[in-house]
């Protein structure tokens, strides 16, 4: 038999009903489509990816970035900020510096409100060019740093992949074995760590560490707790699963005198649940109950 298709359908046969419930499916549409076209070389770029938009504390750094997976190479990036002219690299009049203005991914660091803004790159080869203004609008929130902050830090999801991102690119280190499962960033900018294996590890930055993706830098000499009367940790997380399993204790990296040491809270902060919530340590500089910690 043979015949032309004029129509499509979807036919659903029950099995049986078990433990009282009726077999189905949630159906959600159904279409016909062809097949998708692969573009002829050489192609012009096209933004697939569109990174997101960033809020962190003056002084802090930040990236965007964008990806365009069709385009003929070489593509070139130009970054701008609320339509005006193409940014550089190096020091801006604000006192920021800009720096990976040629490529995917833009990164400003020491930022104040004078960089707060709308911030897209136009994609181009010698073909056409894309502008990811055409997209979505990324913009940049600047808070402001009080007095009693010493160090301030929103982790950002620069972009532009929709899943996750690797710890690494926010300046961050962590001393997890390379065996371990990745720890990687959210899109909501919530990191996550999942162990094979019971283990001891440490997610750390200082300013010699960050790569200039994201962290507020540190004074140029480091925090120094001497010449403070008290200072206090502070940080917001929650438990993603088995909670009660895993405690988390408050470091710090002093150097004074020229030397180097990593300082570890002696009582942990217990994560019991699902529910954000904040956890402070406030400590005297002359204070005892500190034990050194080596990170290797």
């Amino acid at each position: 038999m043979s015949g032309t298709i004029d129509g499509i359908g979807i036919v659903q046969v029950w099995a049986a009903t078990i433990s009282g419930n009726t077999p189905g499916f949630n159906y959600l549409n159904l279409r016909i489509q062809k097949p998708l076209a692969i573009p002829a070389d050489p192609s012009a770029p096209v933004i697939m990816g569109y990174g997101y938009s960033q809020t962190n504390y003056e002084g802090a750094v930040v990236s965007f970035a964008v990806n365009a997976p069709i385009g003929t190479a070489p593509l070139t990036y130009s970054w701008s900020r609320d339509g005006g002219a193409t940014l550089g690299n190096g020091p801006t009049v604000t006192g920021s510096t800009i720096f990976g203005a040629t490529t995917s991914q833009i990164t400003i660091s020491n930022i104040s409100v004078a960089d707060a803004g709308a911030y897209s790159v136009v994609v181009a080869n010698g073909t056409g060019s894309d502008n990811l203004a055409n997209y979505v609008t990324n913009t940049l929130t600047v808070l402001t740093r009080g007095p009693e902050i010493l160090y301030a830090e929103r982790f950002p999801f620069v972009g532009p992949l929709a899943s996750a991102m690797a710890l690494s690119n926010i300046g961050w280190r962590v001393t997890s074995p390379t065996a371990a499962l990745p720890n990687r960033l959210d899109n909501r900018s919530e990191l996550y760590a999942y162990e094979p294996t019971a283990r001891t590890m440490a997610f750390v930055t200082s300013s010699n560490w960050d790569n200039g993706v994201s962290g507020l830098t540190f004074p140029p000499a480091g925090i120094n707790p001497a010449n403070y009367p008290f200072v206090s940790f502070r940080a917001t997380y929650a438990a993603a699963q088995n909670a009660g399993n895993a405690a988390v204790y408050f470091a710090v990296q002093l150097n004074a005198g020229g030397t180097t040491n990593w300082l570890v809270s002696t009582s942990a902060n217990l994560a019991e649940n699902a529910t954000p919530t904040t956890y402070g340590l406030q400590f005297s500089p002359v204070a005892s109950g500190w034990n050194r910690l080596t990170l290797t």
